[in-house]
């Protein structure tokens, strides 16, 4: 389903250099038709636990291949294991909080999605 917004929410708190708080809403124009491809999404709540191997869904508009000139027009969707918090500080050291879920394997992350959605697990 294709769907024009209305408006765009960027955290104002979003910090590129740490990668904290990153995430922006959209707003529709209008409500979307609900159907076996279009679903609600329920966002966790804070004391939520994600142990690492568990299998989540994310969602974004980002590079799909790192070369790739330009974002896809189209909502990209994967599935990845979750890794633990120390798993994901090897590669990505100071910058990832405790606060943070990160998720990837051998070829897809929600780094190469870009943009990523929360996980849904």
């Amino acid at each position: 389903e294709r769907c024009r917004l209305l408006q765009v929410f960027k955290n104002p708190r979003f910090n590129m250099l740490t990668i904290r708080d990153d995430i922006t809403l959209l707003k529709l124009a209008t409500p979307a038709r609900l159907s076996a491809r279009v679903s609600p999404v329920c966002l966790p709540q804070a004391t939520d636990n994600f142990p690492g191997g568990m299998t989540c869904v994310t969602t974004g508009w980002g590079l799909t291949d790192p070369n790739a000139p330009e974002t896809p027009a189209v909502l990209q969707q994967v599935a990845l294991p979750l890794l633990t918090n120390a798993q994901c500080k090897q590669y990505w050291g100071y910058r990832i909080a405790d606060v943070m879920v990160c998720a990837g394997a051998d070829g897809a992350s929600s780094c190469m999605v870009g943009v990523p959605g929360p996980p849904r697990c």
